[in-house]
This record gives structure tokens, C-alpha cells and sequence, in this order.
């Protein structure tokens, strides 16, 4: 079956739509939750939730088993639900995962069943199980961007009663990252706080000890915009920070030089102001943005800076990052901050005459 966006699974369950059966998969385990709340809610009425609401994991289940969990009618209810997880955990062959197919040609009416994929491990690729794809709806709960990072904590905070400015939501992404396990655990910090007056970018950089305007993001902001002193003397403080290294911060640069190299190409064939802004938009949005922050902010960096990056100078920056990675991968004779540093005067000093290319 076609894949469902979350988007459009929301509106599923808040126009009441169930499908028979979900198959879920992808990185992000806390829309997952999420959404199987949503699900059981709609499917069973809280007071008979004890009768008709089981959950399994599927390494447990033989085929007896999964055949009289997915086909027990429900008790005094429409409707029973069904979860059963880690169904990648099933071989291919596996005669608890047939019988499971079979129930898929033909799922009772009176069930939903959801059958939850877990994550993919570090540096593996999401796999989709075929079969349960062509006879489920797919629902695919990839890793968030910085944008919808944010809606995502702007509603939860919503949820809390979390009185967080716009100003803080962004800086607790910037800050934090785009992953919900975190963002969740930073959003249980502020509430403790019981808050009664809107939470700033000062609260939450204390909370989260990452002060407004010191994220890897305006670093990255610096180097762009070939303020060396200030990407310089950032990078302690940076490099110090939970989660970030050398190789990520080259990452982040390359990632953002390569879309700054399309912003240039429009800049070329003379496109300014609004229609740069647009053009900047519509390439992100072709490209799913990748891990550049906010876009609203990245989009207006790209616009600010594409005259300072000729092509040539581009070409040159995206070389210099591919040596200073393999620098931070293969060598000990400099630190990370010593092979940062190098990079942003090689990419980012203005030297006194400089060619347009």
C-alpha cells in the first residue's frame, strides 16, 4: 500500500478513519508512541481497554499464539486492538511471520492490528518489510527536520502548558537537535519549572547548557558569513558541547556548501531579494533541507551570504572540508580544534586581493 504521511494519518484519526491494519516503521520511536496512542483511543473505549487491548512482542508468539491473538473477537465492544512489536525480529521463513501473512490477505473487521518495526541500528539503513508493506498501511516515521522538530515542540509545549516563547522553542532545537527522546526529556525540564510567565532563550539555554547564540548552527553561521575571529573562538566552546565532534561540524558545513552552492547558481542568473528567497525555499524543499537547522533562518543566510561564495571559492571550501575530514578520521597530530581552525582560514580569510572565482 502507499506510505502514510503522519500528516495525513492525524487526519485520519481525528475524522475518526481507522484501516484494518498498520504497519510502522522508521527512527523516530516517539511519534510511534504517538501515534498507537491515538490509535487506541479511537479504536477502544477506555473501559473495556483491559479485555480488548493486548500488546506482544513478536519474538514471543508462535504461530498458535499470533493465530488466536489477531482472530479473538472482541468483549462487549466493536472493536479490539492489537499490537504486536518488533516484527522485523521475524526470519523471513518464519512460520509465526506465514501465519501472520495470511491474517493480512483477510484482517477481521472487528480488530486493528498495528504492527510496530523498531528502529534501524546506528548507521544502518530503514528497511521496509515488503510483504507487510503490500498488505498493510504503511505509516513511515522518518527523522524530523529542524522545522517540523520544531512545530513538534511547539505543540507539546501547548499540551504542558509550557508557557515557551517562539524564541525559546527554536533555541531548544538549535540547541538540542531534532531528536524527540531528548527534546521530550528538555520539555519535562522546563514544566518542573511551573512556570507562570513566557520561558526565554536565557531559561532554556541554562537548562539545556547551551547558551543562545553558541549552537554548532551559528558556528556554522560564522563561517558562511567569513567572520573568522567569531568561528574561531567559538569552536572551544562548541567542540565542548554533549554530542558534538570535529567530523559532525565538517558534516554540517559540507551539507550547508552544497546548497549554497545551488543559492549561488540562482544568484548567478541574477535572481535577488524575493525570488532568491523563493528559489533558496524551493531547493530545500526539493532536497528535504538535510540537516541545516531552521530553514526560515538557513534560507535567510543563504540569501544574505551567496554573494560572498563564487563558485570557485566554493569548489575550494568543499575540497578543504573533504581534507579536513579525513584529517579528523585518520590523524593524531593535531586536535579537533587545531584541524577546525586550519579549515575556516583556508575556507573563510579574506585575503587582500581577492578573484571573483
Amino acid at each position: 500500500m502507499p506510505t502514510l504521511s503522519l500528516n495525513a494519518l492525524r487526519k485520519e484519526v481525528k475524522a475518526g478513519k481507522l484501516a484494518p491494519v498498520y504497519y510502522f516503521h522508521g527512527a523516530e520511536e516517539t511519534l510511534k508512541e504517538e501515534a498507537l496512542t491515538a490509535l487506541i483511543d479511537l479504536a477502544v473505549d477506555p473501559a473495556s481497554r483491559d479485555f480488548n487491548f493486548d500488546t506482544r512482542h513478536a519474538t514471543t508468539l508462535d504461530a498458535e499464539a499470533l493465530h488466536a491473538l489477531v482472530n479473538t473477537l472482541p468483549m462487549m465492544a466493536e472493536k479490539r486492538a492489537v499490537v504486536i512489536r518488533d516484527v522485523d525480529g521475524w526470519t523471513v521463513k518464519s512460520p509465526t511471520r506465514r501465519v501472520l501473512l495470511e491474517y493480512l490477505a483477510k484482517p477481521a473487521p472487528e480488530t486493528l492490528l498495528v504492527l510496530h518495526q523498531g528502529p534501524p541500528k546506528e548507521g544502518e539503513k530503514d528497511e521496509v518489510d515488503k510483504d507487510l508493506a503490500a498488505l498493510a498501511q504503511v505509516v513511515n516515521f522518518g527523522e524530523l527536520d529542524a522545522e517540523e522538530a520544531l512545530a513538534w515542540v511547539t505543540r507539546r509545549a501547548k499540551q504542558l502548558e509550557i508557557p515557551l516563547s517562539v524564541e525559546g522553542a527554536q533555541h531548544l532545537v538549535a540547541a538540542t537537535g531534532s531528536s524527540l527522546a531528548l527534546l521530550r526529556l528538555e520539555l519535562e525540564k522546563l514544566h518542573a519549572l511551573g512556570a507562570k510567565t513566557p520561558i526565554g532563550v536565557e531559561t532554556v539555554g541554562e537548562m539545556v547548557g547551551i547558551r543562545f547564540g553558541e549552537t554548532l548552527f551559528d558556528w556554522r553561521d560564522a563561517v558562511l558569513r567569513r567572520d573568522v575571529a567569531k568561528a574561531t573562538a567559538m569552536l572551544p566552546r562548541i567542540l565542548s558541547q554533549t554530542g558534538n565532534s570535529g567530523v559532525g561540524l565538517v558534516a554540517l558545513l559540507g551539507s550547508s556548501m552544497i546548497t549554497l552552492g545551488v543559492v549561488r547558481e540562482h544568484y548567478n542568473r541574477k535572481l535577488r531579494g524575493p525570488n532568491l528567497n523563493r528559489a533558496t525555499w524551493d531547493t530545500l524543499k526539493a532536497n528535504k533541507g538535510g540537516r541545516v537547522g531552521n530553514w526560515g533562518q538557513f534560507v535567510d543566510l543563504m540569501v544574505e551570504v551567496a554573494g560572498e561564495w563564487p563558485a570557485g571559492r566554493i569548489r575550494r571550501g568543499l575540497a578543504a572540508l573533504l581534507e579536513a575530514d579525513q584529517a579528523l578520521k585518520e590523524t593524531r597530530i593535531s586536535t579537533e580544534e587545531g584541524v577546525l581552525t586550519d579549515l575556516i582560514l583556508q575556507i573563510a580569510a579574506r585575503m587582500p586581493a581577492e578573484g571573483a572565482a
